[in-house]
């Protein structure tokens, strides 16, 4: 998959992106010894399962703290229903934008659940 990813990107034509996968092409190219295929591969793991975990956490958070509130939930249902009417729309990050409230809940779980609590100790 990550080679895919990599392989797709390489062939582009247009404008450069200018996200982690295009900052670890351009640092392999600058220095093929110093960072190897090998490692864009392993970054991109790196980032994907960490992604990936920050992720779920915040879901998980945002279930418990909706399934602990009923009212919150419902009206959050009745915000995605009236926003997908059918099973079959699709629902992707840009259309997810348009949602106050979830946006608004998951924002919500993350400052009242933070995944990293950030600090000094005494």
């Amino acid at each position: 998959m990550i080679d895919g990813i990599i392989s797709k990107r390489r062939a582009e034509k247009g404008p450069v992106k200018k996200d982690l996968v295009q900052i670890f092409l351009e640092s392999h190219e600058a220095d093929p010894v110093a960072f190897t295929h090998q490692h864009i591969r392993e970054e991109m793991a790196l980032f994907m399962i960490a992604g990936s975990d920050t992720s779920a956490v915040t879901l998980t958070h945002t279930y418990l703290l909706l399934l602990n509130n009923p009212e919150k939930l419902k009206k959050l249902i009745a915000e995605i229903d009236t926003a997908f009417r059918s099973k079959h729309d699709s629902i992707t990050f840009a259309n997810t934008q348009d949602l106050p409230y979830l946006n608004a809940c998951i924002n919500e779980s993350m400052r009242v659940l933070p995944i990293l609590v950030v600090g000094r100790s005494n």
